[in-house]
């Protein structure tokens, strides 16, 4: 995977997301805040772990803190998810656009969620469904080198 392919998939990703902020926007708030019982309570809550999960990657890739209020928790409304994606898509547009083969190959180390040593590997994309990569994962690949895998 080369930088360029990197960043015509955080494109689509972006294109993507904006797509889910639109059609969100149509909806009443009853409707968007309501509990659906799912992973993340609704709509609200599953769109503010979006923003937040793409934020946490984007920290660790800048070599930050993890961000401050877990979950997005701190996100009350559909324009305050949107405004917080805004600015994480912003920041990480930057460090895609200065981002080169190379550095797509560095080794990056982050803190892991829990107590422990801090874990590093380069940069790399989850194994495409159906692949060689894919199927060791279903069966317990060999390597346990641990790796950053992109959102």
């Amino acid at each position: 995977m080369t930088a360029d392919e990197t960043r015509e998939l955080f494109g689509y990703n972006s294109w993507a997301n904006r797509l889910l902020f639109d059609a969100a926007a149509t909806l009443s708030d009853e409707l968007y805040h309501r509990d659906l019982k799912s992973s993340f309570g609704g709509i609200h809550g599953t769109l503010a772990h979006i923003v937040w999960a793409e934020q946490l990657w984007l920290c660790r890739w800048l070599g930050r803190s993890n961000p401050a209020v877990p979950q997005g928790r701190d996100l009350g409304s559909l324009a305050a998810v949107r405004a917080r994606w805004e600015e994480v898509e912003a920041e990480r547009r930057a460090f895609l656009h200065g981002l080169s083969d190379a550095g797509l190959a560095e080794t990056r180390t982050v803190k892991p969620r829990r107590d422990g040593p801090p874990r590093g590997g380069p940069f790399q994309l989850p194994p495409r469904a159906g692949s060689d990569d894919a199927q060791a994962g279903r069966r317990g690949a060999a390597d346990h080198r641990p790796h950053l895998l992109l959102p």
